[in-house]
């Protein structure tokens, strides 16, 4: 059987997946760590407006335009308009997250969540609980410049614990106190999402039938045996 297509949302849209007019609360998100203190969390994150270029936050060098480079998300903040500094601690993260399930009828070693994302200013991946350290892990560096681009990503058996059912993915996202006003946010592209079906039971079955007729087949074998050697 053919691979499934997860639930899981870039940034930017709603919990029936359309995307979200600026200014308004993302329906899949959660930001669950506030380090500034501007908000409580759990929140739902605004989507940040201005997102042509031109206007603050998305002028000439600073984040990239929502929907560059053929994404479809947008970028999402604690707050909707970025016209005061939300400064934090570079050592507390903003915490986004997005929480997803895999059935019975899924394996879950086989989910694969391919992406990219950008982030002000850096900041890294958290699969329930344990962050991504391997495979194409999505690291974005404490560089200059890192949200006028994306970082790509894939999530997968090989960097990711994942479970059947629930499973948390985070992306813990660092502030550095600079720029007035000094904002972050953060911006999810989900390019694909696929998940295998879980083995049938009618195929441990059958494999049971199979191996309980070698077996049978092996005695019979080693009673022949016994009586050729018996005469």
């Amino acid at each position: 059987m053919s691979a499934a297509t997860l639930t899981f949302y870039s940034t930017g849209y709603s919990a029936t997946g359309s995307k979200v007019t600026a200014g308004g609360r993302d329906g899949n998100w959660s930001l669950v760590s506030d380090p500034a203190g501007s908000v409580a969390t759990p929140f739902a994150p605004y989507v940040t407006t201005g997102s042509v270029l031109g206007t603050f936050p998305f002028a000439a060098n600073d984040w990239l335009k929502d929907g560059s480079f053929g994404s479809n998300s947008e970028w999402i903040s604690p707050k909707a308009l970025e016209t005061s500094s939300d400064p934090s601690s570079t050592n507390v993260p903003y915490v986004y997250q997005q929480t997803f399930t895999v059935t019975a009828l899924e394996n879950p070693n086989s989910v694969v969540i391919t992406g990219e994302w950008s982030a002000d200013n850096y900041g890294y991946i958290v699969v329930n609980g344990t962050e991504v350290t391997s495979g194409e892990d999505g690291i974005i560096p404490n560089a200059a410049g890192e949200f006028r681009s994306f970082t790509s990503f894939i999530l997968n058996s090989s960097n990711s614990d994942f479970v059947a059912g629930k499973n948390v993915v985070q992306f813990d996202v660092f502030n550095n106190a600079n720029g007035s006003p000094d904002v972050t946010g953060i911006n999810v592209d989900i390019e694909s999402t696929d998940v295998d079906p879980a083995p049938e039971a009618s195929t441990f079955g059958i494999v049971g039938l199979g191996l309980a007729a070698f077996g049978l087949l092996r005695r019979t074998a080693n009673r022949r045996a016994a009586l050729c050697q018996g005469k």
